[in-house]
């Protein structure tokens, strides 16, 4: 009974569309990958969000937080469509109160991959900083498990960032970032 396991994972290596980590090997039987663990969960409530803007980047802040509320959901299939869009969930994110109608994204989760657009409109949104982030982005992350039994995410993004302080009539008087492709993100669950 011992190896049941090892049997089980064996028999369900042939069963269509059955993939772990543990089961895929190369041709010579040696596993392609050593196994790892999914982060369980799912992305809801309140997170910080913190974006660093690529290193390349002349900015006077770097890196700025904003507090996002997220919720996760299945990827919903249009019925007028025959082919499935995509496979996975939704974590579709807002700023928090009065900056909700602002800053907002859509991220697709498949395992423990993320990735998706991130975008703010009018002068952005207020930072924990006490600044304002506007934001154009594409962006790629890895979730993992934390000990709050809500998945975390750090990734890259490319895009644009520009900064102001609220009062500012601009976007960028704290410094902008167009077109940078090494920008770095993370959500961290509150």
């Amino acid at each position: 009974m011992k190896h049941l396991p090892t049997v089980l994972a064996a028999a369900l290596a042939f069963v269509p569309g059955w993939r772990t980590e543990s089961t895929e090997r190369a041709q010579d039987g040696a596993p392609t990958a050593p196994p790892r663990t999914l982060a369980t969960g799912t992305f809801s409530g309140q997170y910080k969000l913190t974006l660093t803007a690529s290193p390349s980047c002349t900015m006077t802040v770097p890196s700025v937080t904003v507090l996002v509320d997220l919720s996760e959901s299945p990827v919903r299939q249009p019925a007028s469509i025959a082919d499935p869009i995509a496979q996975g969930s939704e974590v579709f994110g807002q700023g928090t109160a009065g900056d909700s109608t602002v800053g907002r994204f859509v991220l697709l989760r498949q395992g423990d991959q993320l990735h998706g657009g991130f975008g703010t409109k009018d002068f952005g949104i207020r930072t924990l900083e006490g600044l304002r982030v506007w934001v154009r982005l594409a962006g790629t992350a890895n979730a993992t498990a934390t000990t709050l039994g809500r998945p975390q995410a750090q990734g890259t993004a490319i895009g644009d960032i520009e900064m102001s302080r609220p009062r500012d009539d601009a976007p960028d008087t704290l410094g902008a970032c167009l077109g940078g492709r090494d920008h770095t993100w993370s959500l961290q669950p509150q």
